[in-house]
């Protein structure tokens, strides 16, 4: 495997050499969870940069509202959903797959797996099938936010 170790005969689990992993891939469930974490993050960072009917994103209105001190803004602001850095790289990646997104007559087309394999091939990057699922439920995360009503700001 690509940038993986194997521990002793009887251990599960693998090194893991790349940049941001704590040393360890640990069980399927474990990933589960973590990726679960990052839709979380994801949600929150799409809903903030949506646009209001007013154009402007929620971001700048809750941050207009924490200067007025209104409180439920500051929290919200200053209190985002972890970002776990077994899949921050995750976040990364999808940032990066999202500059090249092709775009259909009713707006962001999906990631498709073709795209997903010649980021890989450009990037020299072999994702693991548990990170592809996971750039995938990212990509449906941020069409669904994409797609939702502009909500009054």
């Amino acid at each position: 495997m690509v940038g993986r170790e194997r521990l002793p005969p009887g251990q599960p689990q693998f090194r893991d050499r790349r940049a941001g992993h704590h040393g360890l891939e640990h069980p399927r469930k474990f990933y589960a969870g973590q990726v679960r974490g990052l839709i979380a993050y994801a949600r929150e960072q799409f809903e903030l940069a949506g646009r209001q009917d007013d154009g402007e994103p929620l971001r700048t209105h809750l941050e207009s509202l924490a200067r007025q001190g209104d409180p439920e803004a500051t929290w919200r602001l200053a209190n985002p959903p972890p970002l776990s850095s077994y899949v921050a790289h995750l976040w990364s990646w999808y940032a990066d797959l999202c500059q090249t997104r092709q775009s259909g007559g009713f707006g962001p087309s999906r990631l498709s797996r073709l795209e997903i394999q010649a980021w890989e091939r450009d990037e020299g990057v072999r994702l693991e099938p548990w990170e592809r699922r996971a750039l995938i439920a990212l990509d449906a995360e941020h069409l669904l936010t994409m797609t939702a009503p502009a909500k009054g700001g």
